[in-house]
């Protein structure tokens, strides 16, 4: 993955669900070929549209024509919009390379994320970046993933958290003083993650836009903020990244 201006990848073998073992970060330039696009959480912006009367294309969350001519000038522009790290007052708490990494849940009203792989589960505390727990067993077979939870282990051994990754679901996509993430497929299959505060979408302003981080060599699993609006995560098939903020 590559976040701001890190320019850190995860090595490919990390992404593969049979990977049992947690791979360290890698600078390795490596592409992908074939990959399939798996559910999503975050916002859709200017490439899922419908198309009016008038045969122009409306964007998802306006009602004003969006020309293809328009879509296209937009597409380039934050194509061409570079990697940064995220603005104040957000900062990269900490993250990990979790091989076969499937889903990930916040417990309600807190700020502690449940990480379920092919390695188990993991708790980690996303203020401080750090994993607080993790499961003794190496295997975990989820009986709840139809229904998009799964239980928690450590202090949250009696809690169930409500997942999103590969079976579905979603993480908030927005916090109540207006930050939200976008999660765009530029180009397609590369799941790019922008963010942008003041209610505003990537179509609105690109220089207020903060281009943070995609999915490559991996496979995109869930983007979103915690209940609390202190922290979000991206995260992948290999790997899970965590920002924080502290609230006045």
């Amino acid at each position: 993955m590559v976040v701001g201006n890190s320019k850190q990848k995860i090595s490919r073998a990390t992404c593969s669900p049979k990977n049992i073992r947690t791979t360290s970060l890698v600078a390795a330039g490596m592409t992908r070929r074939n990959r399939t696009s798996f559910p999503m959480s975050g916002r859709y912006e200017f490439y899922e549209s419908v198309s009016s009367s008038s045969g122009a294309r409306l964007g998802p969350y306006s009602q004003s024509p969006m020309s293809d001519a328009y879509q296209r000038q937009l597409r380039e522009k934050l194509e061409q919009l570079p990697y940064s790290d995220a603005p104040a007052p957000w900062r990269l708490a900490g993250g990990s390379s979790i091989g076969g990494l499937t889903e990930v849940g916040y417990a309600d009203g807190t700020d502690d994320l449940l990480v379920v792989s092919s390695q188990g589960r993991g708790v980690f505390d996303c203020l401080t970046g750090t994993r607080i727990a993790r499961d003794p067993e190496g295997m975990f077979h989820n009986p709840d993933a139809s229904r998009l939870t799964a239980p928690g282990i450590g202090k949250h051994e009696s809690t169930i958290f409500r997942m999103a990754g590969l079976s579905g679901g979603g993480l908030a996509a927005s916090t109540n003083d207006g930050w939200v993430l976008h999660v765009l497929q530029l180009p397609w299959p590369i799941h790019v993650v922008f963010l942008t505060s003041e209610y505003q979408y990537v179509s609105q302003d690109v220089a207020n836009v903060t281009k943070l981080c995609n999915d490559e060599p991996c496979e995109f699993r869930a983007a979103g903020f915690s209940p609390t609006g202190r922290s979000f995560v991206v995260a992948t098939s290999g790997e899970v990244i965590i920002y924080r903020r502290d609230l006045a």
